[in-house]
């Protein structure tokens, strides 16, 4: 039986094994990188040699300079989308109001003048209701079996009035000489008086209230213009009731609007878009060689040339966080106006307010001066949003 020998695994590179950290560190360090320039034909050729560690450091400060101007760059634009599309809100909802407001005044017109038509509707209708009662009092005598019988006095008048023509007709008969006799005529159920008597005294004979109406065709055109004037108010009094309806729905809308347009006035209070003192911008916003101390730093505001003592507005409305001296920035004001919105107002001569005063545009804050680091009276305007800085001339008329 041949017996096989297992042969040991041979073992992988140490993780030690080769050049340490340090070492390639050293290694890093010694290694150099050398740049060459020639400003001019002519002119010397400049070399100047680095590590290259410090050229990856000077490459990696770069570019996170260049990130960060990136970053304020957009976040510049994304702010003034934001004004835009805010203002472009706030004119919308005031156009919206003002429409509102228009329709609504109209609709309080229309309305009154519906009332006054109503109630003079109401008037005729009460008119023509009373001509409905008297017109049916005459009726119920004047049709023939279809109305109640007459009062008992109106009967008594009839036949006295019957009795008096008959005696008259009687005395005036012998001197019209002899005629014929004809048989009397039935008496009418109605009122009991004969159709030739009834004849003779015709409407002029009869009482005031027994008396047969002038024309049967204008009662009935009355009537169908009663029926007609009914059917309009009952239309106007649906378009009321159709109005009054509608009014909450379009109040309730109104004042959503007038809200919305209370808080955008309230945002819009609060944006800084003034200037604070009257002048001209002589440093910009950006890296620059200070002038005090001429050494290259980034300068976070602008510059606004001003006279010393002239006055220094609020930006927006706001409350003063911090009001008195700060190192370099000598008399300063800082106004808080919310929403991330922060000013300062730098340099000052005179400080006019006081921490945790609530100001509003354009009221002053103090005196334009030269305190701190500055060369000459002027103001040192800052804005920040959203605890960054921000070119302020992005949010200047």
């Amino acid at each position: 039986m041949t017996r096989t020998r297992l042969q040991p695994r041979k073992r992988g590179r140490p993780f030690h094994s080769g050049p340490g950290l340090r070492e390639r560190l050293r290694a890093l360090f010694r290694q150099r990188v050398t740049f060459v320039w020639m400003p001019q034909s002519h002119s010397r050729v400049r070399r100047i040699t680095i590590s290259r560690f410090t050229a990856y450091l000077v490459a990696l400060v770069s570019g996170a300079i260049l990130t960060v101007f990136l970053v304020a760059a957009v976040g510049r634009e994304l702010v003034r989308w934001q004004l835009a599309q805010t203002s472009q809100a706030y004119r919308s909802a005031r156009s919206v109001i003002s429409q509102l407001k228009a329709e609504a005044a109209a609709k309080d017109r229309t309305l009154a003048q519906l009332s006054a038509d109503a109630r003079q509707l109401e008037e005729r209708m009460k008119k023509l209701q009373q001509l409905t009662s008297e017109a049916s009092d005459l009726l119920g005598y004047s049709t023939q079996g279809k109305a109640a019988p007459p009062s008992s006095e109106q009967s008594g008048r009839a036949q006295a009035a019957s009795r008096s023509l008959a005696g008259v007709s009687r005395a005036a008969g012998p001197a019209a000489g002899p005629h014929p006799a004809s048989p009397p005529a039935p008496a009418d159920a109605a009122s009991g008086i004969p159709p030739q008597e009834r004849g003779d005294l015709g409407s002029r004979g009869l009482p005031p209230g027994l008396r047969r109406p002038a024309s049967a065709p204008s009662l009935s055109a009355s009537l169908t213009r009663l029926i007609q004037s009914a059917s309009r108010i009952q239309d106007t009094q649906d378009q009321l009731a159709n109005l009054h309806a509608g009014i909450p729905g379009v109040k309730a809308e109104l004042g959503s609007l007038e809200s919305a347009l209370a808080d955008y006035s309230r945002r819009l209070q609060r944006i800084p878009c003034i200037w604070p003192v009257a002048g001209s911008i002589t440093e910009g916003y950006g890296w620059r060689q200070n002038p005090v101390l001429h050494v290259r730093e980034f300068h976070p505001g602008v510059d606004i040339a001003g006279p010393y003592g002239a006055t220094v507005a609020a930006a927006a409305q706001g409350v003063v966080t911090y009001a008195g001296w700060l190192a370099g920035y000598g008399n300063i004001v800082s106004v808080d106006h919310g929403n991330g919105f922060v000013t300062r107002y730098a340099h000052l001569s005179r400080i006019l307010v006081r921490t945790g005063q609530t100001v509003t545009r354009g009221q002053t804050l103090g005196l334009v001066g030269a305190t701190g680091l500055a060369n000459g009276p002027h103001l040192h305007y800052e804005v920040w949003v959203s605890g960054s800085t921000v070119n302020p001339t992005a949010y200047l008329p």
